[in-house]
């Protein structure tokens, strides 16, 4: 017999590993092109080249140039349907909503402060050697509602150097559908970003490195309600 709790355990296991990694690569790659502005502009550049050059249709006869309008014009209804019907059938069964908190001096977030006020804030240091949140009072759940993730390498706490080192940020994350509704869960998540910031000394960003504005915050919340009506 397959004992299912097993199961899953271990494929929520594998997925966590595979979000702190994801979430760790991103900023270091966002902090590799803040320091490489140069291929920002090439990349812009190239973006904004055209890809095929028109000139040739431009010397057509009206006749063939309208034909290879009509033609490009069918061409591109077509694809728009298929890209329509792959679109349906790819439409993501999971979305991961990330939050980050960024040390404002350079000398980071202390792990000692850090283990303070995320404990204080009801999270629990456990599986993976990160913080997980599963709940109030006695709203608690088996899996996490979200973790919380060291965004120094290799992306974990480690309780006996907690006062020895020091941390630039702290990524939050959410893996939606969870254990409570997605609203609840990026309200909570929120709250916690936006006191353990307050605490620390820091500022929340979204998935992007964007200051968190009430705009941006709109802006998640509607994306968590379309995947919750999609799903």
């Amino acid at each position: 017999m397959i004992n299912y709790d097993i199961f899953l355990n271990n494929w929520l296991l594998i997925v966590g590993i595979i979000i702190v990694f994801a979430v760790i690569l991103g900023f270091f790659l966002y902090k590799h092109r803040k320091q490489n502005p140069h291929t920002t502009e090439q990349n812009n550049f190239l973006a904004d080249a055209p890809l095929f050059d028109d000139t040739e249709n431009a010397s057509l006869p009206p006749s063939d140039a309208n034909a290879e309008t009509l033609f490009q014009t069918d061409l591109h209804t077509n694809n728009e349907e298929e890209n329509t019907a792959e679109t349906s059938l790819k439409e993501p069964k999971e979305l991961i909503i990330v939050l980050f908190v960024i040390a404002q001096h350079e000398t980071g977030f202390l792990g000692t402060d850090i283990f303070e006020v995320l404990q204080d804030l009801g999270l629990i240091h456990g599986k993976k050697r990160i913080f997980h949140h599963y709940g109030l009072g006695e709203s608690k759940t088996q899996h996490p509602i979200f973790s919380i993730a060291n965004l120094m390498e290799p992306g974990v706490f480690n309780p006996e150097d907690a006062h020895i080192f020091h941390s630039q940020g702290l990524a939050l994350f959410s893996q939606l559908p969870g254990p409570f509704g997605g609203r609840v869960a990026f309200e909570l998540m929120l709250n916690t970003a936006q006191r353990v910031a307050e605490t620390l000394g820091g500022i929340v960003e979204n998935d992007r490195h964007q200051p968190l504005t009430s705009e941006l915050i709109d802006e998640l919340r509607q994306r968590i309600n379309e995947f919750e009506q999609r799903t």
